[in-house]
């Protein structure tokens, strides 16, 4: 996949393979969607095919594709691995950037909508967890989530999106 290379300030210098970017440490951008439903359950996912050791991950959390309008990345993800249509998303931070990574960080929040369900393709599990069995989970299992639910959990994505 092809991901925009960008300056310190987010601004779009080239277009380059992914595992060159990576390979380089150069600087581009990475989506991240929280989402939630009504009973502030948050979704999680990962991949049933790979392993029972699979991380726990957010159902949005992609490079963004050069050329390709944050949103529109973001609102195709979730309709491709929950199968749901939020109304928008909501902006949880500012956009950072986090050096260890090479990645300027977008990180959204979506409301499932009161007339959709979250289905998960075939090879995904999927679970709805409250903030305290989300609490628990990531102090007493940090091996099973994501880097990046952490990250969103200790910047506190989490309780910004619940206000």
């Amino acid at each position: 996949m092809l991901v925009e290379i960008v300056d310190n300030r987010d601004t779009p210098l080239g277009v380059m393979e992914e595992k060159q970017v990576h390979a380089l440490k150069l600087p581009h951008r990475r989506i991240l969607v929280l989402v939630y439903d009504k009973k502030n359950r948050f979704y999680l996912l990962r991949d049933g095919k790979k392993s029972s050791f699979s991380p726990w991950r957010l159902p949005v959390c992609s490079h963004i594709r050069a050329g390709c309008a944050r949103e529109e990345v973001a609102l195709s993800l979730l309709k491709a691995n929950l199968a749901i249509r939020p109304r928008k998303l909501r902006p949880i931070f500012p956009p950072y950037y986090v050096e260890e990574l090479c990645e300027f960080i977008f990180v959204y929040g979506a409301l499932i909508p009161p007339y959709d369900s979250p289905i998960t393709p075939s090879h995904m599990e999927k679970v709805a967890l409250s903030h305290e069995e989300m609490e628990f989970l990531i102090t007493e299992y940090p091996q099973l989530i994501c880097r990046y639910v952490l990250m969103c959990w200790r910047e506190g994505a989490f309780v910004r999106l619940l206000k």
